[in-house]
């Protein structure tokens, strides 16, 4: 509850922070089309693909996480931060390292949307959007792989085709 908390505040206050941040661009943000050597390459279906394979790769990761002695760590945590202590798993260590191993997809696919996008500024990821893709993954399910990529795509399919009611959206 209280990671919900703080990464809503951080969706919230970070573009704040950036707007005003000379060195982020400020309002107009950065663009890699400025870059003179900066050529996108892969690009079109190509980078699509590399998109895929960067997904699955991080499919794969979550898996062996999972499948480890660390995953079960992390599964007693999740029944009971009692039954945790009891088998010897101390929450807060184990809670920092799901933590910072979370890190790692969320900054590989920050670095790619910036890549395929060529831009970015405050407004270009939005509380809105993290909410969505919140709610992507607690349609698809917490404790599977495969459920929130499935959930997030349905619910991203979901806003992209039924734009006809975006006034409904709240």
């Amino acid at each position: 509850f209280y990671l919900g908390l703080v990464t809503l505040f951080m969706a919230l206050a970070i573009p704040l922070v950036a707007s005003h941040a000379g060195w982020a661009g400020k309002a107009s943000g950065l663009s890699l089309a400025t870059v003179q050597t900066f050529v996108q390459h892969p690009a079109g279906v190509n980078l699509y693909r590399v998109g895929i394979l960067i997904l699955s790769l991080l499919a794969g990761y979550a898996w062996l996480i999972k499948n480890s002695r660390l995953g079960r760590r992390f599964g007693s945590l999740m029944a009971s931060e009692d039954l945790a202590q009891c088998v010897g798993v101390t929450p807060y260590w184990t809670k920092l390292v799901a933590f910072l191993l979370a890190a790692v997809p969320c900054g590989i696919g920050g670095a790619f949307y910036v890549y395929s996008q060529q831009f970015i500024s405050p407004g270009s990821v939005s509380a809105t959007l993290s909410i969505t893709i919140l709610a992507g993954l607690v349609i698809g399910g917490g404790g599977t792989i495969i459920g929130p990529i499935i959930g997030t795509a349905l619910v991203g399919a979901a806003s992209e085709f039924l734009g006809g009611f975006s006034k409904y959206q709240g």
